[in-house]
């Protein structure tokens, strides 16, 4: 009996660590700072090219969709797949989430809670991008 106890409160927390990793709200950037090493607000050509780079590394592809627009896509081990849109202006930035393939998405904004810790590493990623001199 007390192994039945055990098995049930075992298979309990099980359920609610798997439920709690399922989805999280999803995490967009609204005009986030970009400033350079000189302190000067970045130029769009600046944010757009920190953008590629940055995110480059980490695996996604950033490509310029029109002026002032980008187009951010990560592809991870060909399983999961996520887009999201990015506005770009002199000094300033904003990273919206667009869409998703195998990310647990769900209506009313909620998604993978990888998903919010790739964008985030994106955004600290241009950051540190930005302020090399």
């Amino acid at each position: 009996m007390k192994f039945m106890r055990l098995l049930a409160a075992c298979v309990v927390l099980v359920a609610l660590n798997v439920h709690a990793r399922g989805s999280v709200p999803i995490v967009n950037y609204a005009s986030v700072p970009a400033v350079t090493a000189s302190g000067q607000p970045a130029t769009e050509d600046q944010i757009l090219s920190a953008l590629k780079i940055a995110g480059a590394g980490h695996g996604w592809e950033v490509t310029s969709a029109a002026n002032g627009k980008a187009l951010a896509v990560l592809n991870v081990r060909g399983k999961h797949s996520v887009s999201a849109d990015i506005e770009y202006s002199p000094g300033r930035y904003s990273i919206k989430y667009r869409e998703s393939i195998n990310l647990n998405y769900a209506a009313g904004d909620l998604i993978h809670p990888n998903y919010n810790k790739w964008v985030q590493t994106l955004v600290d990623d241009v950051r540190q991008q930005l302020l090399k001199p």
